[in-house]
């Protein structure tokens, strides 16, 4: 080998041991988003988009894999079960938050315990965890009440915080000016206007990469036409949910191109059976005849592209779901019927919110169910939410609304936990049924390391929320980015957008 390839070789083996850029990161790309950040506190919030942008700004312990799902090291580089109810997570040296505070144990503790915080909206990523504890300045181990198969799967959710900084400057400045290990850093957040990212050239490396774009703007801008328009003009790099109608449009441009991944994501609507809804919602009769009267083959196939699996449950993907649960069948007469048997020959009137976000064309997906719903006998008032900080209002106090258009990624986790517990389980802030039955078997399910009894369980819950008619599962979804020719994105299974990830095909 000739000396200067010989140095060449030595020089990339030693920039990968030691975390070196190879190139700096360099230009600037536009992100269009339908509905600006609630806040930059990653435990002040709950929406899947805020989540999935403050994943550029702070790291957690693990990390998934966004092709293969496997977990890697994120800021933990190791970790094993000390016993059944104890792991023990060794934290990687000289890491430090963007303020310069180090990432260490007790970093990892605080956190962890903030998390299970009483008015943290996910607290139940962590209802296992009995307590954390550190060993040294690099090691953390934590504890659950009872043997847990999916706390690792968990920990990838938990982003981690730096304890000095937040009682420094208080849990209100933290929102709006916050300091992670990630590899962009905040500069400027105007709400409703831009959200600015600027790539952490010391980043530690781990299994992120150094950002290859140099700034990210997000730019609110809740119509999807504008949208378009603005990524075919060049106005944006990029966009997230494509109608499917608009795929083609995409294509044909010759500016963009659209990449789509299966993703966990499950949409349906909540029926708010137990807190201030409609006293009618408490009779599984009504909510049955709302079952049968919603088309769900014609939505998906009309508004969502057939893209996705229709589903009576959960997501296919995901451990404990249940083929042999299948949707209740579009019956309208049925409907009807039951309306009439449960006292409701007249009618009755019920209040509908849909928002923006997360999925494909929801507010016409809503008015859809709202126009299914009419021709049965219920009025519906359907209302369209923009802004996340109203709807997580509106969605956690459980005001104003008996029935809720949404959907759920279960944080990238592929168990029936992940969604049955935030939508049913005990003093969840997100449930709206109280059925003590449902919460014993989630218990039962949840702590349990025998896979097989598991799914028996699982298929047990699904089958009785489906009996009672609970809510109206719909279908799975794709994630669709349109992406500009400019850069190259591929969409990611689990919906957590990475632009750290975007990398040029043009020079900038």
């Amino acid at each position: 080998m000739r000396r200067g390839t010989l140095n060449l070789a030595i020089g990339i083996a030693l920039a990968l041991l030691t975390g070196t850029a190879v190139a700096e990161p360099r230009g600037r790309i536009t992100v269009a988003i339908d509905s600006d950040v609630q806040s930059l506190d990653p435990m002040a919030v709950s929406d899947r988009f805020t989540q999935a942008v403050l994943w550029h700004v702070f790291d957690s312990l693990l990390y998934r894999d966004p092709q293969k799902g496997t977990l890697l090291p994120g800021l933990a580089r190791s970790w094993r079960a000390v016993n059944p109810t104890t792991w023990e997570l060794k934290l990687h040296e000289g890491v430090r938050f963007h303020t310069g505070e180090p990432a260490s144990a007790e970093a990892a503790k605080f956190s962890l315990e903030r998390m299970a915080g009483p008015k943290v909206p996910r607290r139940y990523e962590v209802g296992s965890v009995a307590r954390v504890e550190v060993v040294d300045p690099l090691t953390v181990r934590v504890v659950t009440k009872r043997a847990d198969p999916i706390l690792l799967e968990s920990l990838v959710n938990v982003q981690i915080v730096p304890p000095r900084y937040l009682r420094e400057v208080g849990e209100e400045r933290f929102g709006r000016a916050p300091s992670g290990t990630g590899p962009y850093r905040v500069t400027e957040w105007v709400k409703g206007q831009r959200l600015i990212l600027e790539a952490n050239q010391d980043h530690w490396r781990g299994s992120k990469p150094v950002p290859a774009i140099k700034t990210v703007l997000l730019r609110p801008i809740p119509e999807k036409a504008t949208q378009i328009a603005e990524l075919l003009s060049g106005g944006v790099d990029m966009i997230i949910n494509v109608p499917p109608d608009q795929i083609p449009v995409i294509t044909a441009s010759g500016r963009a191109r659209v990449t789509t991944a299966a993703t966990l994501r499950t949409s349906f609507l909540q029926l708010n059976v137990s807190r201030a809804g409609s006293p009618a919602l408490q009779n599984p009769k009504v909510r049955q005849a709302i079952n049968h009267a919603i088309d769900g083959d014609a939505i998906h196939k009309n508004l969502m592209g057939g893209l996705g699996h229709r589903t009576g449950s959960i997501n296919p993907f995901q451990f404990g779901y249940d083929p042999a649960v299948r949707p209740y069948p579009y019956d309208p007469a049925r409907a009807r019927q039951l309306l009439r048997e449960a006292g409701y020959a007249g009618g009755l009137e019920l209040r509908l919110v849909s928002y923006s976000g997360t999925m494909v064309n929801p507010e016409l997906a809503a008015q859809a169910i709202a126009d299914y719903l009419t021709k049965v006998g219920i009025r519906v008032k359907h209302r369209h939410v923009e802004d996340l900080a109203l709807l997580a209002k509106i969605w956690l106090g459980a005001q104003d609304v008996d029935l809720m258009y949404a959907s759920w990624a279960s944080r990238g986790i592929f168990d029936a936990d992940a969604i049955m517990r935030p939508l049913f389980g005990s003093g969840e802030r997100y449930a709206y049924v109280a059925d003590p039955q449902i919460h014993k078997w989630l218990d039962e399910a949840r702590f349990s390391m025998d896979a097989a009894a598991r799914k028996v369980i699982y298929s047990r819950i699904l089958r009785h929320i489906h009996d009672q008619a609970h809510w109206v599962p719909l279908y799975t979804s794709f994630v669709t980015y349109g992406v500009s020719n400019r850069i190259h994105y591929e969409a990611p299974t689990d919906e957590n957008l990475r632009l750290f990830d975007v990398t040029w095909r043009e020079r900038p």
